[in-house]
């Protein structure tokens, strides 16, 4: 009986990952092993005969589902706004390559402009999981439009209200700007790394997002991917990383 039900709820917790996947965060594990822990606990009370704190246990674990359904139902929201053909098949974000070579050729022509104007910028693509589902709720203002040099250079200018932070871009298209990305705890893999740089490594920690940072202080241009800083890159290896990037997820 104990057996039967470990396995069932194994199986259901497989299930849910795979289905709610852009849920993952610390917040929504803790609360989904404590389901498991409740319906375990009360599953092994009656097998031991203790009947009535078994009861007592599995009808307070009725209600934890509703409590999942409050605290998560924002990324609940989310996470089916997500759902979309790509999701099953590939190449619908950018829709051609002739789209992603043309945001490739933008970004690189901003990050130019930005090195000739020396300003600093944090730019990070999506991949397939947005990062609010991975670092929870990050703020900034909402923007959805077209990725242009114009608007970057006048989003990153010292005088805009939207130069701290980091813009996001999913499927080709400035989502946000002043997004502001919780930086990891200080360490010795941090040393000398400013704040652009310390956010620009945290968000593509576990996210499958990519950022390119420019620095204020020099304008030398570095890339995160998987969490690995990649500092002072060329134009030519930044492209190419981008490229490979946005060619993986078209």
């Amino acid at each position: 009986m104990l057996f039967k039900t470990i396995v069932e709820t194994l199986f259901v917790t497989v299930l849910f990952y795979t289905v709610l996947r852009p849920l993952r965060s610390k917040k929504f594990l803790r609360v989904a092993w404590s389901i498991i822990a409740v319906v375990l606990l009360a599953r092994a009370l009656e097998a031991m005969g203790f009947l009535a704190i078994s009861w007592i246990v599995e009808r307070a674990g009725m209600l934890l589902p509703i409590l999942f359904v409050v605290l998560f139902q924002t990324e609940i929201r989310r996470s089916l706004e997500g759902i979309s053909v790509k999701g099953w098949f590939k190449g619908s974000v950018l829709g051609n390559s002739e789209d992603a070579s043309a945001l490739v050729s933008t970004v690189m022509g901003s990050l130019r402009e930005f090195k000739r104007s020396r300003l600093g910028a944090l730019i990070v693509f999506e991949g397939s999981d947005r990062l609010e589902n991975i670092l929870g709720e990050l703020g900034g203002v909402e923007l959805d439009s077209k990725v242009t040099v114009g608007l970057l250079k006048s989003i990153f200018q010292t005088q805009s209200p939207l130069h701290d932070g980091a813009v996001v871009v999913r499927s080709g298209r400035v989502r946000k700007a002043q997004v502001i990305i919780p930086l990891p705890p200080g360490g010795a893999e941090y040393k000398g790394y400013g704040t652009r740089h310390r956010a620009a490594q945290s968000a593509t920690g576990g996210t499958g997002a990519l950022s390119i940072v420019v620095s204020e202080e020099n304008q030398s241009v570095s890339l995160s991917e998987g969490g690995q800083l990649k500092q002072n890159l060329s134009f030519e290896m930044i492209e190419e990383e981008l490229t490979k990037f946005i060619e993986r997820t078209i």
